[in-house]
């Protein structure tokens, strides 16, 4: 309380609009604003520490107000399952995941915030923030001051890891699953997956070859042409619902950040 009550009477006095504004050259940032953690604490402070009061107050790349969400249900409907159909729909509608119903005593989450964070992400700080960096400048979380995991009582820590292969980009992992005893709460276990869409990747690569070996039926002479897409960041398109930003959080060693897009991690990332 003695670092709590004056910073709240400091950040009382921070104009925090201009988060509402269009954030200009976001993909220069180098690393996490202080200044906009100051300003996104003071809305905190300002709707009784409300993870869905804050998002849905931001609104914009938060809640992911950009998507036509009109065009694409228009698009995809002919070509999918009316079950997917409903699933997109409350994607680009409600968010993420399609059900939680959960509830964690104090002493719970003080576990879980004093255990803080997997080796892999303490050993390596300066790959840490380069990454961290990286998803808040694409607004994919939202940075606060760290006392607001202790005193909100929506807001919750989630372990996190590195996964860092040569040749790859380093990549952030929300720990979900990982128990250290058979008592402790992790999400994975919290989210339930028989009401998320079903997942058919692994159908694709026979669903190819029947449609190559086809085409080559019907032109035997043509060539054909196989065009491949990496979709850049596929996971963080699906918004979390405002109201479960905090609970899908998690801390570092200076900030405390709500999850806006779903998590690479989450046993509900990979269906939505």
């Amino acid at each position: 309380m003695n670092k709590v009550v004056p910073e709240t009477c400091r950040l009382l006095k921070v104009d925090w609009t201009p988060l509402l504004q269009p954030r200009l050259n976001y993909q220069d940032q180098e690393s996490v604003d202080p200044n906009r953690v100051d300003m996104a604490t003071a809305l905190a402070i300002c709707v009784g520490l409300d993870p869905g009061r804050i998002v849905r107050t931001l609104d914009g790349e938060y809640t992911g107000a950009w998507r036509n969400v009109e065009q694409i249900l228009g698009e995809v409907e002919s070509v999918v399952t009316p079950q997917d159909y409903n699933h997109i729909n409350r994607i680009l509608t409600q968010g993420c995941p399609s059900v939680l119903k959960f509830e964690e005593k104090s002493d719970s989450k003080l576990t879980a915030m004093d255990r803080g964070n997997q080796k892999s992400f303490n050993q390596n700080p300066e790959i840490v923030d380069r990454v961290i960096n990286k998803e808040d400048r694409y607004s994919h979380l939202l940075p606060l001051h760290l006392w607001v995991c202790f005193l909100g009582a929506n807001f919750r820590h989630n372990s996190q890891g590195m996964v860092i292969e040569k040749g790859k980009n380093p990549r952030l992992v929300w720990g979900g699953s990982t128990m250290y005893t058979s008592m402790v709460i992790v999400m994975n276990n919290m989210t339930p997956t028989e009401e998320e869409a079903e997942v058919t990747f692994g159908l694709v690569k026979i669903l190819l070859y029947w449609l190559i070996y086809n085409l080559r039926v019907s032109f035997p002479d043509e060539v054909i042409y196989l065009a491949l897409t990496d979709i850049k960041a596929c996971f963080r398109f699906p918004r979390i619902h405002p109201d479960l930003a905090g609970v899908f959080g998690f801390m570092t060693n200076s900030l405390y950040y709500l999850a806006i897009a779903t998590m690479f991690g989450s046993n509900t990332s990979a269906s939505s």
